[in-house]
């Protein structure tokens, strides 16, 4: 499921990133999309629970999407993933940019869009930032990068991104890496936590990894 942290990196990011989102045009995606969004596809995951980056569990989840669209204020179409056991939950909204180059989420519940992943053109380009004031006294920065290379994830040639969110003491609360591949779509996603009682070491503490795909 969606850890809290990463809400609200959803709901907030749009504030940082909007003037990189491009306009979406198309109302389905296709085979050789960065994220194959079509009514009826579906990939299956493994999720993996881990206690100091050693797995401690594991089960097998289902995203699919739905008929269900949204359109924002620019006439962007969204459509739902249906991922309920999983990192994205149900009533999640994506859409791929026609430019094949990045994936924006939308957030019904706020009614704001968002980056959630992005292709650059060099390693490590910051894609988007911004600060959480939820506790004025220690505000949180979150800072996303994309990446040029690939890495190879269980045989797909996958771009990532990399977000952080660091505290204002300088420590680093959670990482997430997301990893996507065209014409596969979200292959991997990894939830690195902090450790308070371990000098803040991060550890991982959750992945979501592709096991199979079907695309229509």
């Amino acid at each position: 499921m969606i850890k809290p942290i990463y809400i609200i990196v959803l709901i907030i990011s749009i504030l940082s990133v909007s003037c990189a989102r491009k306009s979406v045009t198309n109302p389905e995606t296709t085979k050789t999309s960065l994220w194959p969004l079509k009514y009826g596809n579906r990939w299956v995951y493994v999720d993996s629970l881990f206690s100091d980056s050693s797995l401690s569990n594991f089960y097998f989840d289902t995203a699919v999407v739905l008929k269900n669209t949204v359109t924002d204020g620019s006439g962007n179409i969204y459509f739902e993933v249906y991922d309920p056991y999983g990192w994205f939950g149900a009533g999640s909204y994506f859409s791929v940019d026609p430019s094949n180059s990045f994936i924006n989420g939308y957030d019904s519940a706020s009614n704001s869009s968002y980056l959630f992943f992005q292709i650059t053109s060099q390693d490590e380009t910051q894609v988007g930032s911004y600060t959480d004031y939820t506790n004025p006294a220690c505000p949180i920065n979150d800072v996303q990068y994309g990446f040029a290379s690939t890495t190879n994830v269980n045989g797909y040639n996958c771009y990532k991104n990399i977000e952080t969110n660091t505290n204002c003491n300088g420590v680093v609360l959670e990482t997430i890496v997301t990893y996507v591949a065209q014409g596969a779509g979200v292959v991997r996603i990894e939830d690195y936590v902090a450790d308070s009682t371990k000098n803040n070491m991060s550890y991982l503490d959750y992945s979501q990894t592709l096991d199979s795909l079907t695309i229509n």
